[in-house]
């Protein structure tokens, strides 16, 4: 009986010491106005800072490696940088004449944490300014581009979030992504190939020129809206292909286990456009589809 009651009280003695320390946090984290509180042999404090008085002149090629903080590039009235990020991590910001580049460490929370907030950069280009190249390298944050057109060169990698690419303008682009999901809305792209693993893509109302390519796995893949008679081939592995249009003709082949889904419309010779998926499924639609999985 005794030994009972000790192992009562010293779980009750436990729960009221953790309960105590949490509402330590909670008051002084409310008090302190803190942005973060971390636990790693001992608790910490992580604090956001913001700012935007970062002295950004023109430029015309953008380099951008950023881990564990959300990207979005904008249209407005003038150059503007502007982040949030934990003082702990670091952020270059290097221009050397025609070349932008901006560059964080990594800031791992480790242990336990509350309250953990989104780190963020963003960074605004002038109406009608086109950039000549376009290098993202990220993981761990959400990229966002609107209204940006490059000229010459695009190059975009993401890990562990996902792609929304809004009414740009790209030329011979490359696009790889990974557990996150990719939405191209308006816009066009010329020469692009896109790579998503693990991840659904969607497109409305996008007009691909040039040739252009689609690889996804394990996921969907809904184009809708696309440019008049553009060529586009289709190809399904072992998933379902549906295309809204009239007189498609689909063929499949079996190959031992695995079944291959196939059809090819329109017929513009000079504009193109590959998409095959695997694991996954395929919808074309001629009208604008606005059916997004996890926001994408």
């Amino acid at each position: 009986m005794h030994k009972k009651l000790r192992t009562v009280l010293i779980v009750g003695l436990i729960a009221t010491v953790i309960g105590v320390i949490i509402g330590f946090i909670g008051w002084y984290g409310n008090h302190q106005k803190l942005d973060n509180v971390n636990y790693n042999h001992g608790f910490k404090i992580v604090k956001y800072q913001k700012r935007s008085d970062y002295q950004i002149n023109d430029f015309k090629k953008l380099n951008l490696q950023v881990q564990g903080a959300d990207v979005e590039i904008k249209r407005g009235n003038k150059f503007k940088l502007e982040t949030k990020l934990p003082d702990q991590q670091k952020l270059t910001v290097d221009q050397n004449n025609d070349k932008m580049s901006i560059i964080s460490s990594r800031f791992e929370f480790a242990g336990i944490g509350f309250n953990h907030e989104n780190s963020y950069i963003t960074l605004t280009v002038p109406k009608d300014y086109p950039l000549s190249e376009l290098k993202v390298m990220m993981s761990d944050g959400a990229l966002t581009i609107n209204h940006l057109k490059v000229d010459e060169k695009v190059q975009i990698q993401n890990e562990n979030a996902g792609i929304i690419l809004n009414n740009v303008n790209f030329n011979q682009s490359t696009v790889t992504n990974s557990d996150g999901g990719i939405r191209l809305i308006d816009g066009e792209f010329n020469n692009i190939d896109l790579r998503n693993d693990e991840g659904a893509l969607r497109t409305v109302n996008t007009k691909f020129t040039g040739e252009n390519k689609i690889w996804v796995r394990d996921s969907s893949i809904v184009l809708s809206k696309l440019n008049d008679n553009l060529q586009t081939q289709l190809e399904v592995e072992n998933g379902d292909l549906t295309i809204d249009y009239d007189n498609a003709i689909t063929q499949k082949e079996h190959h031992g286990d695995d079944v291959l889904e196939k059809s090819t419309i329109g017929n513009d010779e000079n504009n193109k456009l590959t998409v095959h998926n695997v694991y996954g499924s395929i919808r074309v639609a001629k009208d604008e589809v606005r059916e997004y999985s996890d926001n994408y």
